[in-house]
C-alpha cells in the first residue's frame, strides 16, 4: 500500500514537472522578437550623379515691357552660371532670342561660375529629382496677375525638361511628393548660398545685336561706346552705315523719344577674312561681367594673317546707358 502511494507521487511530481516544461517551452516561443524589418529590406543606395550635366534651370522671362529674361543654371557638380537682363528696350523677334542650351554656352565660355553649392546639396536635390513622375498633374492657383513675367523651375530628368514650379502671372507646381522636396531644397541652397555678381548677356531677346559690312574699304578696326546723335552721325559717316534706318534704331536722335536717354550703342570694327560669310562673323551676345566684356559668339570666327584679303565688319548692339561705366573694360 506505502508503495503505491511513492509511485503515485513519483508520478504526479514527474506529470507537473513536465507540464512545468512544456509551459516553459511555450511562454519562450511565444516571446520570440521578431526579425527586424529592416534587415529584410534592401540596401538603399544613392542615385549617381551624372558628370558635368545640366540638372537644372530657374528662369524668368516676361515680354510686357520690354524684353526680359535671366537664367540660372545649375551643374551636377554644383557650378552655377547665371545671367541677368532687366531694361526697357526694343529688340528684335522674341523667338530670335538664345536658346537655353547657346545662353549655357556663353556663359561657360565668356564668364566664371556665381557660386559653387555644396555636394551635399546637390545630391539631396538629384535623390528626389530622379523620383519625380512626370505624369504628375500641374496644379495652377485660380488667382492671376497682369505683366508680372513667369518664374520657374525646371528640372532634367531622363533627357526630358520637367516643369515642377511656375509664379509670376500664374502660379503653380507640380503636384507630386519628391517635386515639392526638390523646390524646397533648391531654394534652400540657394537662399543659404553666397552669390557673386550675376554677368548679363544681352542677345536678340533683350536687345538688338547685329553684325554688318561696312561700305567703306578704309575703315580700321576700333571699339565705342555711342551716347549721342553727334556720336552716331560721325560713326555712320565715318564707316558708310546707315544705322538710324536699321531695325530698331529709328528713334536714336528723335527730339521727342530719343533712346539715347536711356540707351547706349556698343559698336567694334573688327576684320575677318574675305573667304568667310556673313552669319560666320555675326555675334551672337553681348557679354558684361567682371572678367569679360564684349561681343560672344557660340563658333569664334577665324581671324587672319596680315597676307590675307580682309574685309571690315561692324558688331552692334543696344545696351542700357544707365551703367555705361560698366563697358569700360570693352573699350580697353
Amino acid at each position: 500500500m506505502k508503495l503505491s502511494k511513492t509511485i503515485a507521487s513519483v508520478l504526479t511530481a514527474s506529470l507537473c514537472m513536465s507540464m512545468f516544461l512544456c509551459g516553459c517551452n511555450s511562454t519562450t516561443e511565444t516571446t520570440k522578437k521578431p526579425k527586424d524589418p529592416d534587415e529584410t529590406k534592401p540596401v538603399q543606395t544613392e542615385p549617381e550623379l551624372p558628370e558635368n550635366e545640366l540638372l537644372f534651370i530657374s528662369g524668368y522671362d516676361n515680354a510686357a515691357w520690354g524684353h526680359q529674361s535671366s537664367r540660372t543654371f545649375v551643374l551636377s557638380d554644383g557650378r552655377v552660371y547665371s545671367s541677368e537682363e532687366s531694361f526697357e528696350s526694343y529688340g528684335t523677334n522674341w523667338s530670335d532670342r538664345l536658346s537655353d542650351n547657346d545662353r549655357l554656352k556663353i556663359l561657360m565660355d565668356y564668364t566664371e561660375p556665381v557660386l559653387t553649392l555644396e555636394m551635399n546639396d546637390i545630391r539631396q536635390i538629384y535623390k528626389y529629382m530622379v523620383k519625380i513622375d512626370p505624369g504628375s498633374e500641374f496644379v495652377y492657383d485660380d488667382e492671376y496677375a497682369c505683366d508680372a513675367g513667369t518664374s520657374y523651375i525646371q528640372v532634367l530628368v531622363d533627357g526630358e525638361w520637367i516643369e515642377i514650379s511656375e509664379s509670376g502671372d500664374r502660379n503653380g507646381e507640380l503636384n507630386d511628393r519628391n517635386a515639392k522636396r526638390v523646390k524646397k531644397y533648391i531654394r534652400d541652397a540657394f537662399s543659404n548660398a553666397e552669390w557673386g555678381a550675376t554677368p548679363h548677356v544681352y542677345s536678340n531677346s533683350e536687345s538688338f545685336i547685329g553684325t554688318f559690312k561696312c561700305p567703306k574699304t578704309t575703315v580700321k578696326p576700333c571699339r565705342q561706346i555711342i551716347t549721342n546723335i553727334d556720336e552716331l552721325k560721325k560713326f555712320e559717316k565715318d564707316t558708310g552705315l546707315d544705322i538710324r534706318n536699321m531695325e530698331a534704331f529709328e528713334y536714336f536722335g528723335d527730339s521727342e523719344y530719343d533712346r539715347f536717354n536711356y540707351i547706349c550703342i556698343a559698336v567694334e570694327i573688327i576684320e575677318y577674312p574675305a573667304s568667310l560669310k556673313l552669319d560666320e562673323v555675326t555675334a551672337d551676345a553681348f557679354v558684361v561681367s567682371g572678367g569679360y566684356c564684349g561681343f560672344a559668339f557660340l563658333d569664334e570666327p577665324g581671324l587672319t594673317d596680315s597676307t590675307d584679303k580682309t574685309y571690315a565688319y561692324c558688331h552692334i548692339v543696344q545696351l542700357p546707358a544707365y551703367q555705361v561705366s560698366d563697358y569700360d573694360m570693352f573699350l580697353g
